[in-house]
């Protein structure tokens, strides 16, 4: 079976990528986030932290338990869209799915800081059961994000930083992820860019994907009628943002911001030259 996860941040289009393939793709299993699947992990809560902490003992089952659920399904391909993948398997992934296929979504890291921002500030506002979760060490972490322990936040008081500025850690953290998996195992051959939202709305670009995956489409017509997760508030970046996300980037070392002149899919983010 043909087995594709997606690298992406959160509020990055993995919704309407899903969708894009539930629609067009033939004989394929399509998840989003498969909470209603209780035999596949989401991957969220707790495998982020073992994923942190280098708890590999209690991170593997997960990873072990998905792998069944997925080959237990009978079609040619299954696709995953879960921005949880890098958060919890990006240095075990290949053991369980050493065949597998990427496709890497691209999104300008402050529309993303600010959309999940204001995600996570509309959940906390109406007590969304089941947001955070109680980890080994004690501490309630919120579900869908990193820790907050991870190497790259120790660069930083944490109790400086804005909500907004965390999930611009996290974006560079994520990021970073995504090329050293491709690096450390020779995968960029087998992973797909997309700009978003620009070339994630273009037919052109979604059937060049689909050709690259070697997939089969009901037609030649892409259908990009599909269902986007949209925050009830408008993600508008203001001039505070531009300020935050550049204290940021001048507080962090340079190994943290390499990838980001040196990897081609990273070209159109120009914000990152200044």
């Amino acid at each position: 079976m043909l087995t594709i996860f997606v690298l992406s941040n959160a509020r990055s289009g993995t919704t309407f990528l899903s969708g894009i393939f539930k629609k067009n793709v033939k004989d394929c299993t399509c998840r989003h986030e498969p909470y209603l699947d209780p035999l596949n992990y989401t991957l969220f809560g707790k495998p982020i932290y073992f994923n942190t902490v280098g708890n590999d003992e209690k991170l593997r089952p997960y990873l072990a338990r998905k792998k069944k659920r997925i080959e237990s399904f009978k079609t040619s391909a299954y696709f995953e869209a879960n921005h949880a993948f890098l958060k919890s398997a990006n240095r075990l992934a290949v053991d369980y799915f050493p065949d597998m296929k990427l496709i890497h979504l691209v999104r300008n890291p402050l529309k993303v800081a600010k959309s999940i921002s204001n995600r996570e500030t509309l959940v906390n506002k109406y007590h969304f059961p089941l947001r955070y979760y109680r980890a080994d060490d004690g501490n309630a972490y919120f579900r869908w994000s990193l820790t907050g322990k991870e190497s790259i936040y120790k660069n930083f008081d944490p109790q400086k930083l804005t909500l907004f500025q965390h999930y611009v850690i996290e974006w560079i953290e994520i990021e970073n992820r995504a090329i050293h998996l491709l690096e450390e195992f020779s995968m960029h051959e087998k992973c797909f860019t997309i700009q978003v939202s620009k070339e994630l709305n273009s037919k052109s670009v979604i059937k060049e994907m689909m050709n690259f995956l070697g997939l089969e489409t009901y037609n030649n017509d892409i259908v990009l009628d599909c269902r986007k997760n949209l925050n009830p508030k408008t993600t508008n970046i203001t001039k505070q943002d531009e300020k935050e996300f550049q204290e940021v980037i001048q507080e962090l070392p340079a190994n943290y911001l390499k990838i980001f002149k040196e990897e081609e899919c990273y070209s159109s983010l120009r914000i990152f030259n200044k």
